[in-house]
């Protein structure tokens, strides 16, 4: 399970990487579109994208956050799980 919460969060993190760099990609696209003048059409469009892009991050962060939670819960239930195993094994001479 542990290993499993660790690869889907590295997962995220690359889309979330991903996703950084379509937004640089897309607010230097806007930037030159403005610079040079460029049809409403298309900045709507470039804005659309970008909004795309930041709701789709927005998920993925929330993914991360509630991934990482997880990994934190489990970490704390097998330091418990190693406690109590240890306590078992000196109380049976181990």
């Amino acid at each position: 399970m542990g290993d499993q919460l660790r690869i889907q969060a590295r997962d995220v993190g690359a889309v979330l990487d991903e996703l950084a760099t379509l937004t640089d990609i897309w607010t230097h696209t806007r930037d030159e579109a403005r610079r040079t003048k460029a049809p409403a059409a298309l900045l709507t469009r470039i804005n659309d994208t970008l909004d795309g892009i930041a709701a789709t991050r927005a998920v993925a962060s929330n993914r991360q956050a509630a991934l990482l939670t997880l990994q934190v819960k489990i970490g704390e239930q097998l330091a418990v799980v190693e406690e109590a195993s240890t306590r078992v094994s000196q109380a049976n001479g181990g």
